[in-house]
């Protein structure tokens, strides 16, 4: 009995740990762009392909990815990624345009760059 309540313990001191490491608010959020939510807006319209099959099945709708921006401005998908799905390939073609973003800004709390989920 000792054993698994430490080995309890011992996770969810763990899952602690990690969740302190990516925040979900900091004083200054991660940044894309000059224009902010326009700029993420403007580069994911360029750069995603709408799917046929999502096409001819008049599929349309939002695709929610979840991701951490990193103190060293890398983008990190975490997860599962998709926070909703929609399928016919929708999805895929976010994450494409998702995965080739250049580097954002990233966030600050108290002075110091720190992960961030976006």
């Amino acid at each position: 009995m000792k054993k698994k309540l430490l080995l309890f313990l011992l996770l969810a001191v763990g899952t602690n740990m990690q969740a302190q490491e990516y925040l979900m608010v900091a004083d200054q959020m991660p940044k894309f762009g000059k224009n902010g939510y326009n700029s993420i807006k403007k580069y994911i319209d360029d750069h995603a392909d709408y799917p046929p099959q999502a096409y001819f099945n008049k599929i349309d709708g939002e695709v929610n990815i979840r991701f951490v921006i990193k103190d060293d401005a890398r983008m990190v998908l975490m997860s599962p990624a998709y926070m909703k799905t929609l399928g016919y390939g929708l999805e895929e073609s976010a994450m494409k345009a998702i995965s080739s973003m250049p580097a954002w800004t990233p966030g600050v709390k108290d002075g110091k760059k720190v992960n961030v989920w976006v």
